[in-house]
């Protein structure tokens, strides 16, 4: 019984966990802005650090800056597949999933490599120095989570958001439709099985007309 009433309340507390998340994506990605994050750096605090988010509907881009000579941009479709990030500032190199990213993989995959700088670089140089909370899209602090937010579902989860309508029922419609395909070939399957005892049953039947059966 206790156990009963714990996974109750552990479910609970997912789904409401899940359902704030949701609703925060889904003015998130309704939500555009800029916001800039500063911070002093070694040797002396004489030194600036960078990082410029920029979202227009479903581009987020990620411009960090080091010590004014040094620059990195990034800039990722949160809406479009196939998954991928565009580098760049004069010209642009396209970098795809083409695979699972592992811990194994972060080194020797280009697009692993590439994601998982890019996620620690707004952690580092963002969401630390960002003021504000999290959950106030109009703080530095929520702008810069609100686009780390997406990124990561997106380069990680693979999740294709859309400003028209919410990531999971796009993924409950595609659900449904391989539901029912699956179905189709489930009825197929049972349908041939069922084929070969009729054949028998013709046969023997066609063996009594014929007067091929055994005889008393």
């Amino acid at each position: 019984m206790l156990l009963v009433k714990f996974n109750l309340i552990f479910l609970l507390l997912i789904s409401t966990s899940y359902a704030s998340k949701s609703k925060f994506l889904k003015e998130c990605i309704n939500f555009d802005f800029k916001t800039k994050v500063s911070h002093s750096s070694l040797p002396f605090g004489l030194m600036k650090k960078e990082l410029i988010v920029d979202k227009k509907k479903c581009e987020v881009s990620i411009m960090l800056n080091r010590f004014f000579v040094w620059k990195k941009k990034w800039l990722v479709d949160v809406c479009r597949q196939p998954v991928h990030i565009k580098e760049g500032i004069a010209g642009v190199d396209v970098i795809k999933k083409t695979t699972p990213c592992y811990d194994s993989q972060l080194k020797k995959n280009e697009f692993c490599s590439m994601k998982s700088n890019l996620e620690l670089f707004i952690l580092d140089e963002g969401l630390i120095f960002a003021k504000g909370e999290k959950e106030d899209l109009d703080s530095d602090h929520g702008k810069v989570y609100c686009a780390f937010s997406l990124i990561k579902d997106y380069l990680n989860e693979g999740t294709i958001f859309s400003r028209y309508f919410e990531a999971d029922e796009n993924n409950k419609k595609v659900e449904s439709i391989l539901k029912e395909e699956n179905k189709k070939v489930e009825v197929k399957s049972e349908s041939k099985i069922k084929d070969p005892p009729q054949s028998i049953n013709t046969t023997e039947r066609e063996i009594k007309l014929q007067g091929g059966g055994p005889k008393l």
